[in-house]
């Protein structure tokens, strides 16, 4: 039973099924369209936000705007990929600030069990890089909420 039957195979080739038919006809395109590159970037982007990886989204939101531009003339489309990409960015300032909070309990964590291994060079660095952290979570805070007061 695990072997497919013969009208199956048969039934797949173009010639006896229209859909296969049409399938093999179209031409295969190698490189993406215009359109299909701004997705996928748009994609990329909002992996980036759900990340909290501010860096990369540095990197990549100009070349993003950019192929907006580019792509599309009609300007209610550019406004809605314009929104799309602000709720992307919405979503980079939480994940950050959860991201940097988190890692900022971890360090103190570190920093308490250094002191009470009697580290103290140890424990004053990890409690340095709490601060710093817990100090960047914050921000990404406050640029959260100007941005959704605004």
């Amino acid at each position: 039973m695990s072997e497919t039957p013969k009208f199956q195979v048969e039934f797949r080739k173009p010639g006896l099924n229209p859909f296969m038919t049409l399938l093999s006809a179209q031409p295969k395109t190698g490189a993406p369209t215009p359109l299909q590159e701004l997705h996928a970037e748009l994609r990329a982007l909002e992996k980036l936000a759900e990340a909290g990886d501010a860096k990369g989204w540095q990197e990549k939101l100009p070349q993003v705007q950019a192929k907006i531009e580019a792509v599309h003339s009609d300007e209610l489309r550019r406004l809605e990929l314009q929104v799309q990409v602000k709720q992307y960015e919405l979503t980079l300032f939480l994940q950050a600030s959860k991201k940097a909070l988190h890692q900022a309990q971890a360090e103190e964590k570190r920093a308490q069990e250094a002191q009470l291994g009697d580290d103290d060079q140890a424990s004053r660095e990890h409690f340095s890089r709490a601060m710093k952290l817990k100090r960047l979570g914050e921000h990404f805070q406050a640029q959260l909420q100007v941005q959704v007061a605004a």
